[in-house]
């Protein structure tokens, strides 16, 4: 049952990812010489990235995004705390739906211009300005360099990969060669594909489009071998974790386990009872008796342990990690608490 919640959170629609299961993503992928595959480095420029996925006929939206790490951020250089900062476009804020409790997104001019503009979660602007609102037009310190507060967004739980942040800033589209004939970087790219179009005719296309790049290039070559949708690159990402027989190895386990435990509690709680036994059989009662109450006793058993822990479940998957606050929607708690349900009473 906890398996099952677990994959079904983390794979269903789910504001602020609202589009799962249309996405596609690139990773960050390498860059290597044709020649004899020597020199390779990880890492996809702006511009390389821009020319693979910038003008897919499948695509309805796609966003690009920097390295994502911990920066030093504060109201002031002398009072802050290390939060995650993303560097991303404007399509970032249409393709994950954030709410923004003051102010709004950097816009286009700002973003051309790499401005010293920020947008922060609603818990750095109560802590560091009081409230979202006084936080508006405001001097944050991002790395110890001041940039304005331009909007204020709600909180994301940590539980979205892709949409979590704490401080956002626009990236510089004008980043710097590293060599590689400009292939080397720090971008991946993230796919929104149109209603018609399959994921796997998305891959094809991504993948017809590098070949394309690469034969415009005469020393080096990109590659992205970690295409995926959201499901592999959250749990089936690796060459060798096939999801069948991942699937199939966790059901035996989460079932021959159990059975086990349950067969040496039985086993033990019979031999402490033998003599009960005894001396009801002797007293006339017939082995079907015996049996039924044995049954009906285990059974019960069984469905308290049942009930415990899916209140348990609940309890720590609702209100402890706060999965109230993510907006799941009616029909993805029907899937998870229906199956639960069915375990319950099967």
């Amino acid at each position: 049952m906890v398996v099952y919640m677990v994959y079904d959170i983390q794979t269903v629609n789910i504001r602020p990812e609202s589009h799962r299961d249309r996405m596609v993503y690139s990773s960050y992928g390498y860059s290597y010489r044709k020649a004899d595959h020597s020199n390779a480095n990880t890492g996809m420029s702006y511009q390389a990235a821009s020319r693979v996925f910038g003008d897919l006929p499948g695509a309805e939206l796609v966003t690009y995004t920097s390295y994502v790490f911990m920066e030093y951020c504060g109201a002031s250089p002398e009072k802050g705390n290390r939060y995650q900062k993303r560097h991303v476009d404007l399509n970032f804020w249409r393709l994950y739906d954030i709410r923004f409790v003051a102010g709004r997104p950097f816009d286009q001019q700002e973003f051309d211009a790499c401005s010293d503009v920020v947008v922060i979660a609603e818990r750095l602007a109560r802590e560091a300005f009081g409230s979202a609102e006084e936080a508006i037009g405001k001097s944050y310190f991002v790395g110890f360099r001041p940039k304005r507060v331009v909007g204020v967004t709600e909180d994301v739980s940590s539980l979205f990969t892709f949409a979590y942040g704490e401080v956002w800033v626009p990236y510089y589209t004008k980043d710097p060669a590293w060599g590689s004939e400009g292939l080397r970087g720090g971008f991946e790219a993230m796919v929104l594909c149109k209603p018609d179009v399959s994921l796997d005719e998305m891959k094809q296309q991504i993948e017809s489009s590098l070949d394309r790049l690469n034969a415009s290039l005469t020393e080096y070559e990109l590659a992205l071998p970690d295409l995926s949708t959201y499901a592999e690159r959250q749990f089936f990402r690796d060459d060798f974790l096939n999801p069948m027989a991942t699937c199939i190895f966790l059901g035996l386990i989460l079932l021959i386990v159990p059975a086990i435990n349950v067969s040496g509690l039985i086993s033990s709680q019979m031999s402490r009872r033998l003599s009960e036994l005894a001396v009801r059989k002797a007293y006339g009662a017939s082995r079907l008796t015996l049996m039924s109450q044995l049954l009906i006793e285990n059974l019960l058993m069984a469905f308290i342990g049942a009930l415990l822990g899916f209140l348990h479940v609940c309890y720590y998957g609702w209100v402890k990690i706060g999965c109230w606050q993510a907006d799941i929607p009616v029909e993805t708690l029907k899937s998870v608490f229906g199956f639960s349900y069915g375990l319950l009473y099967s």
